[in-house]
């Protein structure tokens, strides 16, 4: 009796221990209100990898979108706003 239920104990932390979930990644676009220089560029891409969750943020210099790919159970597009919106740039408009 002993053995099975160590077996099954075995067996069931093993099960727990492999499950693999997968990553959900959400992609946003933000339009700024005025165009983005270079050295503001690399800041406002600096501040935003800093959140948890962001896995990429490509600022178009010289342009008014900036494209993010983020994890939405670590970081919403509200706080990427507010991130944003701290900077001298104010988000007009968000594209899912």
């Amino acid at each position: 009796m002993k053995k099975i239920f160590t077996t099954i104990l075995f067996f069931l932390f093993l099960s727990l221990s492999t499950t693999v979930h997968a990553i959900s990644f959400e992609n946003i676009t933000i339009m700024v209100d005025k165009e983005i220089c270079s050295i503001c560029g690399i800041s406002l891409r600096t501040k935003l990898m800093r959140l948890d969750g962001i896995n990429q943020a490509d600022v178009k210099i010289k342009g008014y979108d900036i494209r993010i790919r983020y994890r939405a159970d670590q970081v919403t597009a509200m706080e990427i706003v507010k991130v944003i919106n701290s900077t001298s740039y104010k988000v007009k408009k968000v594209k899912r």
